[in-house]
């Protein structure tokens, strides 16, 4: 069998050079229309809400803030993670998110629930603008 491909190869070399040529033609082409991300996402899709309780001591961060706004994004669809911390002044909620499923939901299921938490004291997180830098970051292409 070996025999027999090397014997046709010799005989018909340059249809074999011009198939190799027309291949390696063929992949070049292929090459440059292929989107090639050349330096992949490891790190799942991220998202930190910090919120400034100018004047509140850890527990009542913890209390007025940082919870209430763990049970509004509780049930945010693709969320794998609900990471926070309470220290004074500061409330930092972070949210990651499964690489696997698509975001577009979970990020209007978030613009919603952040605005829907009125029970806070203090200045809302500017929530539009974690949602711009999400985007930034992972892209808007799983919408």
């Amino acid at each position: 069998m070996m025999r027999w491909i090397v014997s046709t190869s010799i005989r018909f070399r340059f249809l074999v050079v011009a198939l190799g040529g027309a291949m390696m033609l063929f992949g070049v082409t292929q090459l440059r229309s292929m989107p090639v991300d050349v330096f992949p996402e490891f790190a799942p899709p991220k998202v930190e809400i910090q919120t400034v309780t100018l004047g509140l001591t850890p527990e009542e961060t913890e209390t007025l803030v940082t919870v209430p706004l763990e049970q509004a994004l509780a049930g945010i669809p693709a969320l794998d993670v609900l990471r926070s911390k309470s220290v004074g002044q500061l409330s930092q909620i972070e949210l990651i998110f499964d690489p696997a499923r698509t975001t577009a939901p979970a990020v209007i299921s978030l613009i919603t629930a952040a605005h829907a938490v009125d029970d806070i004291h203090v200045e809302q997180p500017a929530i539009e603008e974690v949602i711009a830098r999400f985007y930034e970051q992972h892209g808007a292409g799983e919408a």
